[in-house]
């Protein structure tokens, strides 16, 4: 098989791929999922981001009232998020309503 005919096929695996897992994350939309917080953001803009238990990434903000130092302490913690929106690797939201960066828990 030329290199062609291979770049034509992973293209075409990666594009299934893609439309897959698009509709899964949109399938998420509106419901909360529980995200496990392993990143602040570089920028210092509140934003913060972790994982749910299938490994899909959530990104989202510290409430408004979170400065940089504080949203540090988010890390390691189990935290209620609202999602927003879908995207193809990844999907955003909010944490829910009434969660402090206590969430459910802290991971150790």
């Amino acid at each position: 098989m030329d290199d062609a005919e291979k770049t034509r096929r992973i293209v075409a695996v990666q594009s299934a791929q893609r439309g897959i897992q698009s509709k899964l994350h949109e399938a998420e939309v509106g419901k909360a999922v529980e995200v496990l917080v392993d990143s602040v953001s570089r920028r210092g803009d509140g934003g913060l981001a972790g994982r749910t238990d299938g490994n899909t990434v959530v990104n989202f903000r510290a409430p408004a009232d979170t400065n940089a130092e504080a949203a540090q302490a988010w890390l390691g913690r189990l935290v209620p998020v609202r999602v927003t929106r879908a995207g193809p690797h990844s999907l955003s939201g909010e944490v829910v309503e009434g969660s402090s960066g206590k969430g459910v828990g802290h991971v150790d």
